[in-house]
């Protein structure tokens, strides 16, 4: 009788595999997958998985009060994550791989566009979904209310050899904070 090894498997399964134990052994060492110098931030990846088929992303929408477009060939890893945020929080400025689909569960949550110079926020409250483009698109997110913040975002298109969809930016220099 033959034991069936990692390598006789489909690499596709071989790939979920690695990917999957290399997360457990990351969040059993306490990696932090939101910037620790913007605390009180925490973010929990819930899943993490590529599409099993090819697949083609085109998200339009308004970011930042502007119409935008981006398009995915071929899209790499879509990560579910969990992003609490205390009262006074800030994400700091940052971008993702690709496109972001953030829900707001609890609290408002104030997105501001690193395009924007008059710094205008735009709140989020409960039960509220708004989308970041990613691709190089710089923004940030305050918790300027009394309450926790609590929100749910689905990234796209995020590499396989990347642990987090955080990509940290520099300030562009509209807002005071």
């Amino acid at each position: 009788m033959r034991i069936p090894t990692i390598r006789s498997r489909p690499r596709a399964v071989r790939t979920g595999v690695i990917l999957s134990a290399s997360l457990v052994l990351l969040t059993l060492a306490g990696v932090q997958v939101v910037q620790a110098d913007h605390l009180p931030v925490h973010g929990t990846i819930l899943a993490r998985g590529p599409f099993t088929d090819p697949v083609d992303l085109k998200v339009k929408a308004i970011v930042g009060g502007e119409r935008g477009l981006v398009q995915v060939h071929d899209a790499a890893d879509t990560i579910v994550q969990q992003v609490t945020v205390q009262p006074g929080g800030f994400t700091g400025w940052h971008s993702h791989p690709g496109p972001a689909i953030v829900v707001v569960a609890q609290g408002t949550f104030t997105y501001y566009d690193g395009d924007d110079p008059t710094c205008t926020g735009f709140p989020y409250g409960p039960g509220e979904t708004f989308v970041d483009l990613g691709q190089g698109h710089v923004h940030s997110a305050r918790n300027e209310g009394t309450e926790v913040v609590t929100v749910y975002v689905t990234y796209f298109d995020v590499p396989a050899t990347v642990i987090s969809p955080f990509i940290p930016a520099e300030d562009p220099g509209f807002c005071p904070f």
